[in-house]
């Protein structure tokens, strides 16, 4: 009796996982179409990374925006932008991460304040960041290639 109680009671939670399981990978195929659909309608978007706490700290918020269209973010974030940091805590690299650069994204310029004018990045692969005060903030633009060769568009 308890065998059979057991087993049935196992079964509803495997089929309670299995169910937990698809639906978790059904919401995320849908939020990869999204992000798919968000990239393959604009030519650029900007990085703002607001770094905190000074050399050593790794605490940095970082929001995607579609610089021409104010007010559109690009969901998830980190779908978008990789960050990283170096060992000696006093460099931050911005870099595009994978799904972008599947998509033909790569590193444009970078400015601290929109009352500077943007410095072109010569690497457009990865930028180094300087952390230099307590609170830093950075924006990076990214830009798609053209398809048919490795220029800008």
């Amino acid at each position: 009796m308890f065998a059979t109680i057991w087993t049935i009671l196992s079964g509803a939670f495997d089929l309670a996982f299995i169910r937990k399981a698809i639906i978790d990978w059904w919401k995320e195929r849908k939020e990869i179409a999204f992000s798919v659909a968000q990239v393959k309608s604009h030519n650029t978007f900007v990085a703002q990374i607001i770094h905190v706490g000074g050399e050593f700290s790794r605490l940095y918020t970082l929001h995607v925006f579609e610089e021409y269209y104010v007010g559109f973010f690009l969901i998830p974030a980190e779908r978008f932008v990789g960050i990283g940091f170096n060992r000696g805590g006093d460099l931050m690299m911005v870099y595009p991460s994978g799904f972008s650069e599947k998509h033909g994204f790569v590193l444009d310029s970078v400015w601290q304040s929109y009352l500077e004018t943007p410095a072109k990045i010569t690497n457009p692969d990865v930028c180094h960041l300087s952390i230099s005060g307590m609170r830093n903030v950075y924006y990076v633009r990214f830009k798609k290639l053209q398809s048919d060769s490795k220029t800008l568009q």
